[in-house]
C-alpha cells in the first residue's frame, strides 16, 4: 500500500512494483492521473486524502481487506516558499505532521495485531537541518524522521515485529523541485531512478537509507557544519 500514489516518488514507485508483478494499493487525492492502472489486476485504486480526519478508518479497511503487509507512507507536501506564504506553510504542516501521524497510528497497530509488517515513511534530507527555500517543509520531515524512530524503537520494546524503515531522498525531480528553477538543484535524480533506490532498500529493511546513498556522506558534513558556514550555503 502507498499513500500519495498518484504523483512524483509515490507514482513511480508504485508503477515500479506493478511492472514487476505486486499486488499495489495506491491512494491519493487524484486519481485522473493514475487512469491507466485501472484496467489492471494487480492493483486497487482509490481516493485517500490524509488531512480528512476519518482517513485513518480508510487505510484500516484497506489493509484488513487486502491483508497488506508493507505500507510505504509517501504523501507529502511542501514548497520552495521564498515568501513565506503561510497557507504553503501550513499545508505541508497538516500533510507531512498530521497526515503522516494519522496515517502511522493506524499501520502500526493493524501490524502489531497482525504479527508483523514493513512501515516504509517517506521523510527527506531536508530534515536534518532547517532549509531557508522551505522551512515547513524542512522541518516537518524532521518531525518525520523522528517519529519514525520512536515507533521502531517501540516495536523494539514490545518485541513487535515490525520493520520501521526511514526513507531519506535527496533532491529528486518532483513539484516541490521543478518549481523553483532560479537556482541549481544538486544531485537532483529522476523519480523513476528513486523508486528502485526505494524498492532495493525495501528488500533490506533497513531502518534508515538515503536516496542516493551518498547522501549519507553529505547530510554528515550538513550537519557537523558551523552555523556561520552553513548560513553562507
Amino acid at each position: 500500500m502507498i499513500t500519495g500514489a498518484t504523483s512524483g516518488i509515490g507514482k513511480s514507485l508504485a508503477a515500479y512494483l506493478l511492472a514487476r508483478g505486486y499486488f499495489v494499493v495506491a491512494t491519493g487525492r487524484h486519481l485522473e492521473k493514475v487512469d491507466a492502472w485501472k484496467g489492471l489486476s494487480n492493483v486497487v485504486v482509490s481516493h485517500l486524502d490524509v488531512t480528512d480526519i476519518a482517513c485513518g478508518e480508510k487505510i484500516r479497511n484497506l489493509l484488513v481487506e487486502y491483508d497488506i503487509d508493507t505500507v510505504v507512507l509517501n504523501a507529502g507536501a511542501g514548497y520552495v516558499n521564498h515568501d513565506l506564504d503561510e497557507a504553503k506553510e501550513m499545508e505541508a504542516i497538516e500533510v507531512n505532521v498530521a497526515g503522516v501521524t494519522r496515517c502511522a497510528v493506524v499501520v502500526y497497530q493493524y501490524f502489531r495485531a497482525k504479527g508483523s509488517g514493513i512501515l516504509c515513511g517517506i521523510s527527506s534530507v531536508a530534515g536534518m537541518r532547517g532549509i531557508r527555500h522551505a522551512p515547513a517543509y524542512s522541518a516537518s520531515k524532521a518531525y518525520v524522521v523522528a517519529y519514525l524512530e520512536a515507533l521502531r524503537y517501540k516495536a523494539s520494546k514490545e518485541g513487535a515485529d515490525i520493520s520501521v524503515v526511514d526513507i531519506r531522498p535527496g533532491f529528486v525531480e518532483t513539484p516541490l523541485i521543478s518549481g523553483d528553477s532560479s537556482r541549481y538543484v544538486f544531485g537532483k535524480i529522476g523519480a523513476d531512478k528513486a523508486a528502485k533506490l526505494i524498492y532495493r532498500a525495501l528488500l533490506r529493511k533497513k531502518p534508515v537509507v538515503y536516496v542516493p546513498w551518498w547522501w549519507r556522506w553529505v547530510v554528515g558534513l550538513m550537519r557537523l557544519a558551523p552555523r556561520k558556514i552553513y548560513y553562507k550555503v
